[in-house]
């Protein structure tokens, strides 16, 4: 079987959307032969659809993407749009007027909340993986070395976080922490920067490390508490994949408004914190640092190769 996958993979796994595809696609080579495409090379990603079994676009649900979905589904019998966030409010509009003719994969049940599917199509609910090699907890002796490695203070709480510098993503929740009391850290991928979200950061002693991190797992393994500050899904996909990574890790999470997805996440000792507008960030912080685990907090880690062969298995059997 021949899959076209239409996405902006680059071999990196810094943004959301870009690690679930780079991660199913990677176990679909296994079995299959995987041609890829980029979204905006039009006459390269028709010729690779003509020729192939099946097409899978990794992409946010808009306008353009939808007349895009309708061109592919002229070409194609068998077009799938991975939704790992709810479709803006174009592309539902869109498909009340004239659903393609494409089935779904989406993450959560809020992600075709308002999306009207053509009788006939599927919807299918993918499940979210991790590397279980990469992402473990450490002992303490290795926290204390891997803190000493990036030069922070091993008699310091540190909290940090990992994502995109963009204004919508609520990293303002770190100017609330006390410098006497945490060091403060946040991976920013180098995508959608923000500077004056920057500069606040930089205003408070909090460090930056910016662009793609080989070894991202230190991050995690050193921290104390990982701090997931958004409050919108317009500026995350609906399962947060560094939530899971920092649990897998044995590292408390603190998040600051109780997002659909979640509640998808099972952590284990109440590792995962939902901060009220109200609550003392530091007092939360120190509360949440004792559960810092020498054993991975997150109660079902899930491996990437598991979760793409439940897709294969959807596939398949809509080609029979």
């Amino acid at each position: 079987m021949t899959i076209h996958v239409i996405s902006n993979i680059n071999g990196q796994e810094n943004e959301g959307m870009r690690n679930i595809a780079t991660h199913y696609s990677r176990e679909w080579e296994k079995e299959c032969t995987v041609l890829y495409s980029r979204l905006k090379d039009i006459p390269g990603l028709v010729k690779k659809t003509l020729s192939s079994d099946v097409t899978v676009v990794f992409a946010r649900a808009g306008k353009a993407l939808y007349y895009l979905i309708r061109v592919l589904c002229l070409l194609c019998k068998n077009v799938w749009l991975v939704c790992v966030q709810e479709p803006d409010r174009s592309y539902k509009a869109l498909c009340e007027r004239k659903a393609p003719g494409n089935h779904y994969f989406a993450l959560i049940p809020e992600d075709l909340s308002g999306v009207k599917i053509k009788n006939g199509c599927k919807a299918v609910f993918l499940r979210v993986g991790i590397n279980k090699d990469k992402f473990v907890p450490v002992s303490a002796d290795e926290v204390y070395k891997i803190k000493q490695e990036y030069g922070f203070s091993p008699d310091k709480k540190l909290v940090v976080h990992v994502g995109h510098c963009s204004s919508g993503r609520g990293l303002e929740q770190f100017t609330k922490l006390s410098e006497n009391d945490f060091e403060k850290l946040v991976v920013v991928s180098g995508m959608f920067e923000d500077k004056q979200t920057k500069d606040m950061l930089l205003k408070s002693n909090v460090r930056i490390l910016s662009g793609y991190l080989q070894n991202v797992e230190k991050i995690y393994q050193m921290a104390d508490v990982y701090l997931f500050p958004t409050k919108s899904i317009e500026y995350v996909i609906s399962i947060p994949l560094s939530v899971m990574e920092a649990l897998a890790c044995g590292t408390p999470v603190a998040a600051c408004s109780d997002l659909p997805g979640l509640k998808h996440i099972h952590a284990v000792d109440s590792a995962v914190r939902i901060l009220s507008d109200e609550a003392d960030m530091n007092s939360e912080m120190h509360m949440l640092s004792s559960l810092k685990s020498d054993k991975g907090l997150l109660s079902e880690p899930i491996s990437w190769s598991i979760c793409s062969a439940e897709a294969l298995t959807a596939i398949r059997e809509n080609l029979k």
